[in-house]
């Protein structure tokens, strides 16, 4: 029975996102690649010439997709000049490192809406019953505000 093509590359392009996203581009291996996907780093290049063509295949997709367009700072004064986004580094694998962000940061935006939300609403009905006066409720408000804007000042990801 003949191997579904199609399946391994699936298998691949999910292997290399995980591979890509945990080692960034400069340190992302065929081989490892390769195994966690159960192939040899020979069947991989079956699929993809080369580390950089793999990679391409999973970053195109996303930017024809987000309509956007990146420049990496060493790149042709023109194609900064007309990007949406300009990279600081020398390779698009900085992408990854801003995709950890992005989700890092639409985590933390959710978590203090909940917390927020939370927060207030249990301040708006302990001062309807009486139970906390107005000016206990509005200290209470803005020492949460203080505490959830120091927390936010913290780093999303570790360096």
């Amino acid at each position: 029975m003949p191997r579904d093509k199609t399946l391994s590359h699936k298998k691949i392009i999910r292997a290399a996102t995980e591979e890509f996203a945990e080692y960034g581009y400069e340190k992302a291996s065929m081989r490892r690649i390769g195994k966690r996907c159960g192939l040899t780093a020979a069947a991989l290049y079956r699929h993809f010439d080369s580390k950089e063509a793999m990679f391409d295949a999973l970053v195109k997709p996303a930017l024809s997709e987000a309509d956007a367009g990146v420049a990496v700072n060493t790149g042709a004064a023109i194609a900064r000049e007309i990007a949406d986004i300009t990279i600081e580094a020398e390779d698009l694998g900085e992408l990854l490192v801003l995709r950890d962000i992005s989700k890092a940061l639409m985590h933390r935006i959710d978590a203090d809406y909940r917390v927020i939300i939370s927060l207030n609403s249990m301040l708006i009905l302990l001062g309807a019953f009486g139970i906390i006066t107005p000016a206990a409720s509005a200290t209470m408000h803005n020492l949460s505000t203080i505490g959830i804007s120091l927390y936010n000042m913290t780093d999303l990801i570790e360096a």
